[in-house]
Parts: structure tokens; C-alpha cells; sequence
């Protein structure tokens, strides 16, 4: 049985999203339907579940301290920890690498340094005030989700407006929906932090959209974070997925 606590209250939701004229959450949620739709948030159906690995191209658009600018480029993700990206020039040519691996980055400019060397940058923990542990499961086709040991005691609700809300060990997470292909889809995640701690230049909050889910993968298509210090915007062009 699973330990999530469930909160009275907030249970006569409307559950029309926003845009969107077909329901996504049923009204009088029960809390067995929430855990269903926590299933098909963060679980085993939920958009990029299952996908373990995967190579392919986006094109970016990043402002923030770090790095700022709209490029193309390659990427491999292994795992949950590791992002190998190749960004190139508009004919493909290679200009700049970036790496995401265990929670720390480097982004190195090819012959930007002196002599013609490699200008190399490194960092953790952030990019643009948004937490990096949740890189690589973005480029998964995942929603940044509570970890295993929040879920554990976390407290659950389908809020008024048919929202999932986990208050999860200092944090919070409030997800909105749309109706696709007969489900809920997360389209929408607000994380905020609710207590003190964080690391150093972490943002308070952090807003998520997901947009054109894949017919065959569930996954989204386009994908945006902004926090009070920077923004991240990616595109697929193309996706190869390893499960």
C-alpha cells in the first residue's frame, strides 16, 4: 500500500484544464484517482517512462549567467546522471560542447581560450537558478518528479482547479493537465521551495511547460524551464530512445 498521505479537503475539483474543453481530472476526486494520476505523472505510464538512454538533435534557446544564446545541436543521454551535448553552427559545424554528469557541468568552447585552446567553464548543482538533477530526465521526455525517498511520506491532493499537488520534504510540486489521447497529460509543473536550504543559486521556483506530445512516445515534442535567473527552451528535431 503506498505511504503517500492524502489530504482532505480541495476534493470538489472542476477538473476542466484550462484551453481545454474535454475534463483531464473527473470532479469529486477520489484518493485512489489521485495515486492514478501521480502513476501518470512520475510512474510507470508516465511520458518518457521506461527510457533509459537516448541520442538525437534539438534546437536550444538559453539565457541565463551560464550561457545565452539560440543554437542547434546533438545530444546523447545515458542514464539519469549524464548529458553529452555537441553544439554546431547552422551548417552542422561543431562550436561548443556541453556535459551534465552527477550533478555537475562543463561547457567548453572550442578554440575560444587563449591561443587558440579550449575556453572552458565548469559548475553544479544549477543552470539559470534551475536544479540540474533534473537534466537529464528532461531530455528523457520526463516531468521533473519527486524523488523515491520524497514520494515515501510526501502528502497528495487534487487541488480546486483539478491540479495534482505533492508537498514533498521542503519542496512542492503542482502539476496542471490536458486531455490527450483519452488521459491526463502533464502539460504544466510549478516547483517551488518551501523550505530553507537549496544550493547556492537555486532558484525558489521553478516553472515547467510540455507541449506537442509524441503520438507513439507520450513524450513532449517541446519543452521550456524559467526561473528568476535564467530560461532554458528546447525543440526535438529527431529522437532515437533506448529502453
Amino acid at each position: 500500500m503506498s505511504r503517500i498521505t492524502w489530504v482532505a479537503g480541495a476534493l470538489a475539483v472542476t477538473g476542466i484544464i484550462s484551453g481545454c474543453a474535454t475534463q483531464a481530472v473527473r470532479g469529486n476526486a477520489s484518493p485512489e484517482e489521485a495515486l492514478a494520476l501521480l502513476d501518470r505523472t512520475c510512474g510507470k505510464t508516465a511520458p518518457g517512462a521506461g527510457v533509459s538512454e537516448l541520442t538525437g538533435s534539438v534546437w536550444m534557446k538559453a539565457n541565463s549567467p551560464e550561457a545565452s544564446g539560440q543554437f542547434p545541436a546533438t545530444l546523447k543521454v545515458s542514464g539519469d546522471e549524464r548529458i553529452d551535448m555537441e553544439i554546431t553552427n547552422l551548417v552542422g559545424g561543431p562550436v561548443a560542447s556541453i556535459r551534465v554528469d552527477g550533478g555537475k557541468y562543463e561547457i567548453r568552447a572550442h578554440g575560444k581560450g587563449k591561443g587558440g585552446k579550449d575556453l572552458v567553464q565548469k559548475g553544479a548543482d544549477t543552470w539559470g537558478g534551475i536544479p540540474l538533477r533534473w537534466a537529464p530526465a528532461l531530455f528523457l521526455g520526463r516531468v521533473p518528479c519527486p524523488s523515491d525517498a520524497q514520494r515515501a511520506s510526501a502528502k497528495l491532493r487534487v487541488d480546486e482547479k483539478g491540479s495534482l499537488v505533492i508537498d514533498a520534504e521542503g519542496e512542492s510540486y503542482v502539476y496542471g493537465y490536458r486531455s490527450w489521447a483519452g488521459s491526463p497529460w502533464p502539460e504544466k509543473l510549478t516547483w517551488r521551495r518551501t523550505a530553507s536550504g537549496g544550493a547556492k543559486n537555486e532558484a525558489t521556483e521553478v516553472a515547467f511547460e510540455f507541449d506537442q506530445p509524441d503520438g507513439k512516445s507520450n513524450v513532449a515534442k517541446k519543452w521550456e524551464a524559467r526561473s528568476s535567473r535564467g530560461e532554458v527552451k528546447v525543440r526535438w528535431k529527431d529522437r532515437d530512445v533506448r529502453r
